[in-house]
């Protein structure tokens, strides 16, 4: 049971003569005390009514702040218990004031920011930053303040699971992505003997993963040539969408790396580029079709004043992590948004965005007897199962073409 009462700290005054007015907190008889930020002369304060005389100036301000405090630990208390978590009256003192021993959320605050600076292995990029940040973010507001070490445990996780499941209506691939950071997070603090390993939250919980939509989408040879033959005018915005979604789907480049190449990282057969996702240097021999896209960019007629190969990016905006980021993304909303309209005007139903051209290379490549081992290797993938993927998208077009014999009544 809680119990709340103001206090006037009488002995705490300090050489003014001035006591601290304070929230006695209570829970099963132990005594914490909640100092509001204001300090004043005994003479002004009332034991009996425990508020401050109305004969002082400010007493209406000070007498409605001691309530406000007393209904938010009240609050935090019923959101605790909601929660099934323990507390005591240090605990909610320590979540009203925003301040927790050993608070988890301002651990992983640090941490992921300590990575991004780093020069080890770990280093992390700005636009991973944001998302870590993001995933403390929402974990913050499920718990609406912060959490001990103590009660960063598999209940939580499992709550967690479900506000992002039913709150925030997250995908289940991007529920299992939040829970393997907060998996790493806790392996961190195990590592800086913030958590005990008996109290490692993910013990027993297993993430789970499902095939995306978008691993279904792809453009076919023939649906290649249509976007190719789609007439457009000479240096515009939506012809070098055209331009780099083309290249991606001929050489499987992920949409950033292929706007990010420069003029020096092509030698007229391959280029030699850094992966930002996999941060490893990369080089690739390019196909015909890849081939004459370049040429055309670089030595042909096609207007391009700037060091990158694509003229979407700036070398200004690049100089900066944060600008460089906000650029990417913008740069990667108009290629989408022109590829809506390239589909259309080829002809072409499908929903397709900068990332179809990476797979549309993946599938064509199997369909025409890359194993995926080749896809492995082409497309830069850590682990095979990830090329492997493609395995249902290939059975369904292999249905569809079965099904097309039927009717043609084979």
């Amino acid at each position: 049971m809680i119990s709340c009462k103001a206090i006037l700290r009488t002995d705490k005054i300090n050489n003014s003569g001035l006591a601290p007015l304070t929230i006695r907190i209570t829970v099963r008889r132990v005594h914490t005390y909640l100092f509001i930020g204001h300090k004043i002369d005994p003479i002004h304060w009332s034991k009996t009514k425990s508020k401050v005389k109305s004969s002082y100036p400010a007493a209406k301000r000070l007498n409605n702040l001691i309530d406000k405090k007393k209904l938010e630990i009240h609050e935090k208390c019923i959101q605790l218990e909601e929660k099934n978590m323990a507390y005591d009256g240090k605990n909610l003192r320590d979540i009203v004031q925003n301040k927790t021993k050993d608070d988890a959320l301002s651990f992983g605050y640090d941490w992921i920011k300590a990575r991004l600076t780093s020069s080890n292995s770990d280093q992390i990029t700005y636009s991973t930053y944001l998302k870590y940040n993001g995933i403390i973010d929402k974990l913050k507001e499920y718990v609406n303040g912060n959490i001990e070490v103590q009660h960063f445990d598999e209940k939580l996780i499992k709550g967690f699971a479900s506000f992002l499941r039913e709150k925030k209506k997250n995908s289940q691939n991007t529920v299992s992505s939040n829970l393997s950071f907060l998996r790493a997070l806790s392996n961190q603090m195990i590592k800086d003997r913030l958590m005990n390993p008996t109290d490692y939250p993910f013990r027993s919980l297993k993430l789970s993963y499902v095939e995306s939509e978008n691993d279904d989408k792809f453009l076919t040879l023939d649906e290649l040539n249509q976007i190719e033959t789609v007439d457009l005018n000479k240096g515009s915005k939506i012809e070098e969408s055209k331009n780099i979604f083309l290249f991606c789907a001929y050489t499987g480049l992920r949409i950033g790396d292929a706007m990010r190449l420069k003029k020096d990282d092509f030698d007229g057969k391959r280029i030699q580029f850094y992966s930002q996702k996999t941060k490893t240097n990369q080089s690739l021999l390019l196909t015909n079709k890849a081939l004459e896209i370049l040429r055309n960019k670089v030595l042909g007629s096609t207007p391009n004043n700037g060091r990158f190969i694509f003229n979407f990016l700036t070398e200004e905006e690049q100089l900066n992590e944060i600008s460089a980021l906000k650029e990417h993304k913008s740069c990667t909303s108009l290629i989408n948004k022109n590829l809506g309209i390239l589909a259309k005007r080829a002809g072409i139903q499908k929903k397709i965005s900068s990332h179809t051209g990476r797979h549309s290379l993946a599938v064509n490549a199997l369909l025409n007897g890359l194993t995926y081992e080749d896809i492995k290797a082409i497309l830069n993938h850590k682990d095979v199962k990830t090329s492997q993927r493609y395995a249902r998208v290939i059975d369904i077009f292999k249905d569809q073409a079965i099904n097309k014999l039927n009717e043609m009544g084979g």
